[in-house]
């Protein structure tokens, strides 16, 4: 149960995430309406048209992306003009169900009755079931929204209580800690934020999870007592002018009596916004003094008072815990690292995907430029990891959710994003450790989108092996060469539907290896053959850089 509330959360969250361009704008625009009257215009078709659609564009294309987004696009078009809501909770709901409900037609009846027929089939009914599912909900939009404005309204209307900020301030700080900063901020305070802009223009709850002033507290306090200053002003940097919080969590998870710091000075902070009604045009993301600043309504001085006066409280606090307590040192993730047969490639996950996974990623990859390592290296969101990733590198405080998602990866975990010594003992216990012998180039020919079955077999020792969708002949001659041809919707040969057909001139040994891996694909990989149409997806897709030196 634990892991599907976290998948809603973290889809939610990514949908947030990847649009929050248009929020940015619209607290922008909210800014130049006070001298510039065109700006109420554009305000008005981004809420009521806009922003929505683009919602349900990214929520169906994650559910299924050839035809998810097309279908949650129509659906959520027929819902806006037919009734007037342009609230982006049911338009998530509204695109997930018709998304998912063309999702399932076209893998259970369409691909596996009629699967030459994909294009035709699917051109025609994705209008009738976004039709259908946008009048259906039409019926039911009366009702579910009027629950969804009770509670927007019920928190809204407790928030001009004082006792909000009692109840609110210790749940936002101590979530944050343990990494779920993002699930209270996208997941909760943005939608209370987004209806509260909607009517009043601006919002309070846009600063409450955002302000950098309690870390920066922790951090400062830490430079002050510690000896190792050149990571912790990385970290204070990052915190204040980067808007990226993660980087003061691990010193708090260190020494959880820190946690009354930054609880305290937050605390004070949100008493001040709270009676001087200071309050933000938009989210800022990241949560940077700079992007704060620009979204402020006015009330900057009342507003850096806050900042400041968080910063200073959870300091001096923070100072006399740490004087006065060991902390536990940071664990050698290095003395963890097993050897696996070839590393190619090396994935990042944070929550989001965008803040501390994209620093790591960026540390990591220059450790391996001065060493002279060409590995891929590249940063995910917690439900995005690529199947061709050979291990995952993840805070500690992520590796339930992370091996729970992704059982079958390698997982290493870091306490210290900016533990420059860790990425040092990485690469050397376990990079250099596991270099393979270079192989003989092979010449990989991939022919995409083909619609005619042809390249079958020469006589009767090459014969057609059939795997999950995909036709191997082995070939007699060793040429070091694979070549592929690719069929999209699908080639009925034998009863048996065929998406792509590989023939093998290679050595015994490689061709074990490569019919291997295409034995091993899983059954998402061979959905995803569907979907892509280019020689360099197909050959990411199939895997084969893990075990060849490839000349595409």
């Amino acid at each position: 149960m634990k892991i599907y509330i976290y998948r809603l959360t973290n889809f939610i969250q990514i949908i947030i995430t990847k649009n929050m361009g248009f929020f940015i704008a619209l607290g922008i625009f909210r800014m130049l309406s006070f001298k510039w009257k065109l700006s109420l215009e554009i305000i008005e078709i981004l809420i009521r048209y806009i922003v929505p659609i683009v919602i349900a564009y990214t929520t169906g294309n994650l559910i299924e992306k050839k035809y998810g987004a097309m279908s949650s696009v129509l659906a959520s078009t027929i819902f806006l003009v037919k009734y007037d809501s342009g609230s982006i909770l049911i338009i998530i709901l509204l695109s997930a169900i018709s998304s998912n409900v063309v999702k399932i037609v076209k893998e259970k009846v369409i691909l596996k009755y009629f699967p030459s027929l994909e294009m035709l089939g699917l051109n025609l009914l994705i209008p009738f079931i976004t039709v259908i599912s946008g009048f259906l909900f039409i019926d039911m939009s009366e009702t579910l929204d009027g629950y969804l404005q009770r509670i927007f309204i019920f928190f809204l209307e407790f928030k001009e209580n004082i006792w909000f900020i009692f109840l609110i301030t210790p749940i936002i700080e101590i979530s944050k800690v343990f990494f779920f900063n993002n699930l209270i901020n996208h997941g909760i305070l943005f939608f209370l934020g987004y209806e509260e802009m909607i009517e009043k223009g601006s919002s309070i709850f846009f600063l409450l999870e955002t302000n950098p002033g309690p870390g920066l507290g922790v951090l400062l306090a830490y430079f002050l007592l510690k000896k190792e200053k050149k990571g912790i002003m990385n970290s204070i940097i990052l915190e204040f002018i980067g808007g990226i919080h993660e980087f003061y969590f691990p010193y708090i998870v260190k020494n959880l009596k820190l946690i009354f710091s930054i609880v305290i000075g937050a605390f004070f902070s949100n008493l001040i916004f709270y009676f001087f009604n200071v309050t933000l045009y938009s989210l800022p993301s990241p949560g940077s003094i700079i992007t704060i600043l620009l979204f402020s309504k006015k009330k900057v001085f009342f507003l850096i008072l806050g900042i400041f006066l968080s910063t200073l409280i959870s300091f001096v606090i923070s100072y006399f815990i740490l004087k006065g307590t060991k902390e536990s040192k940071i664990s050698d993730e290095g003395d963890k690292i097993k050897k696996i047969e070839r590393i190619d490639k090396i994935g990042i996950v944070c929550i989001g995907g965008v803040g501390t996974s994209s620093i790591v990623k960026n540390y990591l990859l220059n450790e391996l430029k001065k060493q002279n390592l060409p590995l891929k290296v590249e940063n995910y969101s917690l439900l995005e990891l690529e199947n061709d990733v050979d291990v995952v590198l993840t805070h500690k405080n992520l590796i339930d959710q992370v091996r729970s998602l992704y059982p079958n990866k390698l997982i290493i975990t870091l306490e210290n994003y900016l533990d420059r010594e860790f990425y040092k003992k990485f690469i050397e216990k376990y990079i250099k450790n596991n270099e393979i012998v270079k192989k003989d180039k092979i010449t990989i020919l991939v022919e995409p989108n083909q619609k005619k079955l042809s390249q079958l077999a020469n006589n009767k020792k090459e014969e057609i092996l059939f795997n999950n969708g995909i036709g191997l002949i082995d070939r007699d001659e060793n040429r070091n060469k694979i070549e592929i041809r690719h069929y999209p919707y699908g080639i009925n040969y034998k009863g048996k539907e065929l998406f792509l057909l590989v023939s093998l001139y290679l050595n015994k040994e490689t061709k074990e290896k490569v019919k291997n891996i295409l034995r091993n694909l899983d059954e998402t990989i061979i959905k995803e053959l569907e979907i892509i149409d280019t020689k360099d997806e197909i050959i990411k897709i199939l895997n084969l850089e893990k075990i060849l030196d490839l000349e595409v």
